[in-house]
């Protein structure tokens, strides 16, 4: 197939998680014996309006960003309004199709290019797939039930009509945020699937890992948090309930960066069991996994998937995680560590105490590599390569009827 991935970024401009999955799938399916390529927008103020570039046997088309650009005042809000329903990635749009012919067209995060590219391509015939990777469509603001109701009811009006109108098939990395559309009446008529995000593993590079932490019997038990640093991650509950437990023998290594890194430097200068280490490059990062016993993913938010359980897991690390979004369908599924309600500190300490136990940790540790293979980026190519199929068919009765 020439399936044609479009999302707001794309490597070298990794904004989010979104653009390491789309990476990770686009590379995949190339190596599977797809034809690939992406259209996005790019960060850099570049003087040309289109750019295009192949980056490890991907076509990358990429527009600029309206929003990366110095304006100002009524400039600014025009760029913005733009962004909104960008008509003007029109002309790459009919590049891309004269030069590349898709047969499905997979969008994710639309952001900055917009559903335009809904539209445009549900009248050009070709199937539509979309992936719910946050939750941009239903809040401006990208955290779920977080900003301006006003605002949200026309943002939402507006986007409704869209998803509904122009969408061949949608997934989401969980069926917690497949509901959760639903629920706001997005999608309605279009068939859903869930299909979970991957990471690249080394099997061998595992199992190595297992093998060594299961020999520890060092009386240190070392937790870590990794992640952003908000408020909505979790962190300032962690931190409570960390401070809440007395035992000496335990650590908490936490790497990010975000809006509560002073309280985190603050609880590092009041507990030497702390230790904060800023934001890591992936080296850095493989490093510290390796190092640590057990992951804490603590959100207080619906996480769209919670890739962060499966990088743990993939270091052999088990994961407390908390009841909310997709941290909970993983756990479900693993059984590689265990849940606590999200916003109960007293909970989340217990099960910090629970798994201080190297015994507790080896158990779960144990079933990593019955359940891994199921996130690895060559079973996600597998589910996608499914999905495109369907999109098509789905277009095919579309167009008899």
């Amino acid at each position: 197939m020439n399936i044609l991935l479009i999302n707001s970024y794309y490597y070298p401009d990794m904004a989010g998680g979104a653009e390491h999955s789309v990476k990770l799938l686009a590379e995949g399916l190339l190596y599977a014996g797809h034809r690939v390529a992406v259209l996005c927008v790019s960060g850099r103020r570049d003087p040309a309006r289109y750019t295009y570039e192949k980056i490890n046997g991907v076509d990358v088309y990429r527009d600029i960003d309206p929003l990366a650009q110095k304006r100002k005042g009524l400039h600014k809000m025009i760029a913005r309004l733009k962004v909104f329903n960008n008509r003007h990635c029109k002309k790459l749009c009919d590049r891309i199709v004269e030069a590349f012919c898709p047969d499905v067209v997979h969008t994710n995060n639309l952001q900055i290019i917009s559903t335009y590219v809904w539209k445009y391509f549900y009248k050009k015939k070709i199937p539509v797939v979309f992936t719910a990777r946050d939750y941009w469509l239903l809040d401006h603001s990208c955290i779920y039930e977080k900003s301006n109701k006003l605002i949200n009811y026309f943002y939402k009006l507006y986007y409704r009509h869209q998803s509904n109108r122009y969408v061949d098939l949608v997934t989401a990395p969980s069926q917690l945020t497949l509901d959760i559309f639903r629920k706001e009446r997005y999608f309605r008529g279009v068939p859903s699937l869930r299909v979970v995000n991957c990471v690249k593993l080394d099997f061998k590079e595992t199992a190595s890992a297992i093998k060594e932490k299961r020999e520890r019997n060092d009386k240190i038990v070392r937790f870590l948090f990794v992640g952003t640093l908000g408020a909505y991650k979790g962190i300032v509950n962690l931190l409570e309930a960390f401070r809440r437990i007395k035992d000496e023998d335990i650590r908490l290594t936490i790497c990010g960066s975000g809006a509560e890194e002073s309280l985190v430097r603050q609880a590092c200068e009041a507990d030497r069991r702390i230790d904060y280490l800023g934001q890591l490059k992936s080296e850095e990062l493989k490093k510290v996994y390796l190092a640590c016993d057990v992951l804490i993913a603590p959100s207080v938010w619906d996480e769209p998937f919670g890739r962060i359980v499966i990088e743990a897991n993939q270091y052999g690390l088990p994961v407390i995680g908390s009841d909310r979004g997709g941290i909970k369908e993983i756990l479900a599924f693993t059984k590689t560590g265990e849940v606590f309600p999200a916003e109960d500190v007293g909970a989340l300490a217990d099960k910090i105490v629970d798994f201080a136990n190297r015994d507790t940790i080896r158990s779960y540790r144990s079933r990593i590599l019955d359940t891994i293979g199921e996130y690895s980026f060559e079973k996600q190519v597998e589910n996608y390569c499914s999905v495109y199929q369907r999109a098509i068919e789905e277009k095919r009765k579309q167009l008899k009827g």
